[in-house]
C-alpha cells in the first residue's frame, strides 16, 4: 500500500464570507519560499459556501465548512484538528504573509522544538506600512508586562508551531469571544512553552477601518471587561494599568462610553494624572485625522499637565 507523505506545515485560515480578502492572504501562501504546505480553509458559515474549486493555489486545499457561525477561535481549533502537518501556521482572511515567513519559522521550530515561534508584522492601512512591535518580546518576558507595559504585538497570524501544541492551545482558549490573540499567548505562557518571536517583519496586518469589524460593540465591550477580570489575576499593576489605558479606555470611547472612560483610568491612576491620560487618549482617537481638531484638543492636553 502506497504511503502518503505527511505535509510539513498545515496553513489553517478562518473565513466568512469574505473571499476577495481570503484570495490574497492564499496568494501569499502560494508564494512562500518553502514547498510541502498543505491548507486548510474553515468556512464558519459563510452566505456562499466557499468551495476549494473556487480557490487558486499551488498547495493542496482542504475545505471544511461549519453549518452555522462558531466564532474565529473555535474555527481555528477545527481546522487545526483537521491538520495533518507536523507543524501548523495561523492566518487570518485578512491578513497575508512575506514569502519567506514560514521557511523563517520552520528553521526557528527545529532549533527550538517547544516554542511557540511568531513575529514582527507590519501594520497596512493603504500605502502606510508600519513594523509592529517595536521591538521583539524577549526570553522570558511575560505576554502582559510585553503587550501592555512595553506596548508589544503579538498576533494570531504569527503563530507556528507543532501541530499539537497548536490543538492544545485552542481548546484551552477557543471559547473566548475577545483578545484571541493575547489568550493564545497567555495559555503558551501558562503551560510553559516558550514564546520566540523572530525580529523580522515576516506578517501584514490589515489596519484598515471596515463596517464588518465589531471590535467596539457594546457586547464586545462588557466581554472584554469580564475577559479582563478572569485572566489579571495575578498580572502585575502596570500590566493592569497598561491594558485599562491601551484597551478598554478606547473601547469606552469609541463606543461613546465616557464616563466609563474616565473612571477605568482614575482606577488605574491618581485621578489628577488619570485626567491627563484620559485627556490625551480621548484627543487621539477623537481627533486622529484632523489636523485643525488635534490641535484644539492638545491645548486641552496642555492644560491638564498644568
Amino acid at each position: 500500500m502506497t504511503k502518503i507523505a505527511r505535509p510539513c506545515v498545515s496553513v489553517v485560515i478562518p473565513v466568512r464570507d469574505r473571499l476577495d480578502l481570503l484570495k490574497r492572504a492564499l496568494q501569499s501562501v502560494d508564494n512562500q519560499t518553502m514547498g510541502d504546505i498543505e491548507i486548510v480553509v474553515v468556512d464558519d458559515g459563510s452566505d456562499e459556501p466557499i468551495r476549494a474549486t473556487s480557490l487558486d493555489c499551488r498547495f493542496p486545499i482542504h475545505v471544511v465548512r461549519n453549518p452555522q457561525s462558531l466564532g474565529a477561535q473555535r474555527s481555528r481549533l477545527i481546522g487545526a484538528r483537521h491538520a495533518t502537518g507536523a507543524y501548523v501556521a495561523l492566518l487570518d482572511s485578512d491578513d497575508w504573509w512575506n514569502p519567506a515567513k514560514l521557511a523563517a519559522q520552520l528553521e526557528a521550530a527545529i532549533e527550538n522544538p517547544d516554542a511557540v515561534v511568531a513575529c514582527r508584522v507590519v501594520a497596512a492601512r493603504g500605502t502606510l506600512r508600519k513594523d509592529a512591535p517595536w521591538r521583539p518580546m524577549r526570553a522570558g518576558e511575560r505576554v502582559e508586562d510585553f503587550l501592555y507595559v512595553s506596548r508589544g504585538m503579538l498576533q494570531t497570524s504569527t503563530v507556528f508551531a507543532a501541530r499539537d501544541t497548536v490543538v492544545n492551545l485552542l481548546e484551552s482558549s477557543a471559547e473566548s469571544r475577545v483578545h484571541n490573540d493575547t489568550m493564545l499567548f497567555l495559555e503558551a505562557q501558562g503551560r510553559g512553552f516558550p514564546i520566540l518571536q523572530l525580529a523580522q517583519p515576516l506578517s501584514f496586518f490589515d489596519d484598515n477601518p471596515r463596517p464588518d469589524r465589531v471590535s467596539y460593540d457594546l457586547g464586545r465591550v462588557q466581554a472584554s471587561e469580564e475577559w479582563f477580570r478572569a485572566v489579571s489575576h495575578d498580572w502585575s499593576i502596570e500590566a493592569r494599568r497598561g491594558f485599562m489605558l491601551t484597551d478598554m479606555v478606547t473601547r469606552y470611547v469609541n463606543t461613546g462610553q465616557r464616563g466609563k472612560a474616565i473612571g477605568c483610568l482614575f482606577r488605574a491612576y491618581h485621578p489628577k494624572l488619570g485626567l491627563k491620560q484620559y485627556l490625551k487618549k480621548t484627543a487621539y482617537v477623537i481627533f486622529n485625522g484632523s489636523p485643525l481638531r488635534f490641535l484644539g484638543a492638545l491645548q486641552l492636553c496642555l492644560l491638564a499637565l498644568h
